[in-house]
């Protein structure tokens, strides 16, 4: 029975060093963190110059930023595919982006000839042509780089496609 007691003595204060480890472990960690916390305030109350750069880069991020983007819609696309094997065709929903406030005017003026231009670059295009992300960014590249020439006032920033169906 003597014996029965030791067993469960050793027992529990192998179970006491355990917990006794982990708490010290516990407390290394958040004196630890909390040492970084305060280096890291003090860094940034006593690094004058750094925060006043920061401060410039923010505002310049923002001047950046804030040019507005307007977007106007160049029409609903329907055309057939180049493909010789199948009767495919791809319907599109085209958007230009642009940040000229006068140009939306000098777009509508060349309504006829912007439509003519991205009906022939649509039309030129096979399946494999339009069935990836990448590929469409390059038709989307394509379509201002050949619209841009056009324009006077303004350039076009962004070509958007809002919707896409390839059948």
């Amino acid at each position: 029975m003597i014996r029965r007691k030791k067993v469960i003595w050793r027992v529990s204060m192998n179970a006491l060093k355990k917990t006794g480890i982990a708490l010290l472990a516990l407390i290394f960690v958040a004196v630890i963190a909390l040492l970084v916390f305060i280096i890291y305030k003090l860094g940034l109350f006593t690094n004058k110059q750094g925060s006043v750069a920061t401060g410039q880069q923010q505002t310049q991020n923002v001047v950046k930023s804030s040019a507005k983007e307007y977007t106007v819609n160049l029409g609903d696309f329907t055309v057939n595919l180049q493909d010789p094997d199948y009767k495919r065709y791809m319907k599109v929903s085209v958007y230009a982006g642009y940040t000229t406030k006068g140009l939306e005017t000098e777009l509508s003026e060349k309504n006829p000839a912007i439509k003519d231009i991205i009906n022939d670059v649509l039309r030129s295009k096979k399946l494999d042509d339009v069935n990836s992300p990448d590929k469409t960014k390059a038709i989307k590249k394509e379509l201002k780089d050949k619209l841009n020439p056009l324009l006077s006032t303004g350039q076009l920033t962004n070509i958007y496609f809002n919707e896409i169906i390839v059948q």
